[in-house]
């Protein structure tokens, strides 16, 4: 194994987006694996937020393959989501606690740009989030989605020196309809729900102390996604996420896998859910 080379809308929203917030990257992601191998992650989310408290367990394939004589990939993400609504959030929906199978994330994307004497890499891809999981009209809260997101998103990774990595990726999120979707009660029922296109980009840097281990950190940025109801419902649901984030972590890469460990939180919070923090624990094994 080589893994070297390797709100609550506006105010009642999914606390945490299975879409773009999905495909964050972790550090070392872009520069990827040898065609033909296979990585299999197991994840770990603990998230405290405005809105709620996030506990969900992912599972992630990714495959590496010749396409025309070009490195793609193929990927697929899945969560079990467990949420725990508070404060308003709580009041308003009725939940106490929603747990459930999420949107299934599934995509692919082919290196434009794949020289590893130089450590140079361009991966450009599509993402595509299903209208699966569990999702009723009855909740406020929901663990899936009622509706498409497709993401096309690319991510450059490149060696500054020995030791020192960085990477940066940028995507967009489209929304198709979500028709099925339940305002608080006094504010209209069940109805349609459009969304906005959402902007994400993100930089990393990794410093590796041994080629066993790496620190890292990471910024993010997140603006778009305003929800769009009825005239009927006040227009204080119809907010959009805007703010910036930021993680440090680290990677051990062990005979039994990689471990990777990596905590974020708001930096500066402008509007949607604010997360308060945010523990990310992470093992990938090859072959």
């Amino acid at each position: 194994m080589d893994f070297r080379t390797a709100s609550i809308a506006g105010a009642i929203a999914l606390t945490f987006s299975t879409s773009s917030f999905a495909l964050d990257l972790q550090p070392y992601t872009t520069k990827g694996a040898p065609v033909g191998k296979t990585i299999f992650s197991l994840g770990r989310v603990s998230a405290d937020a405005s809105s709620a408290n996030e506990n969900s367990t992912s599972v992630r394939l990714t495959h590496y393959f010749d396409l025309a004589g070009r490195r793609a990939v193929l990927d697929a993400k899945q969560f079990y989501r467990g949420i725990e609504p508070k404060g308003n959030t709580k009041l308003i929906s009725g939940q106490s606690e929603e747990k459930g199978v999420s949107a299934l994330a599934f995509g692919g994307g082919v290196y434009l740009i794949d020289d590893k004497t130089a450590g140079d890499y361009l991966l450009a891809g599509m993402f595509v989030v299903t209208p699966t999981g569990e999702y009723s009209s009855t909740k406020t809260v929901n663990a899936g989605e009622n509706r498409y997101t497709f993401i096309p998103k690319v991510a450059y990774h490149t060696s500054l020196t020995e030791k020192i990595d960085m990477a940066v990726s940028a995507d967009v999120s489209f929304y198709t309809k979500n028709d099925k979707y339940k305002l608080p009660a006094g504010y209209g029922g069940v109805q349609t729900q459009k969304k906005d296109p959402q902007f994400n980009t993100q930089a990393s840097f990794m410093y590796a102390i041994d080629p066993t281990l790496n620190v890292n950190t990471s910024i993010f940025y997140h603006e778009g996604g305003k929800t769009k109801h009825s005239d009927s419902v006040a227009s204080v649901l119809d907010k959009k996420t805007q703010n910036t984030q930021a993680s440090v972590g680290f990677r051990k890469i062990t005979d039994v896998g990689a471990f990777s460990v990596s905590y974020k939180q708001d930096i500066n919070h402008v509007s949607g859910t604010e997360l308060n923090s945010q523990w990310d624990f992470k093992w990938k094994i090859a072959w």
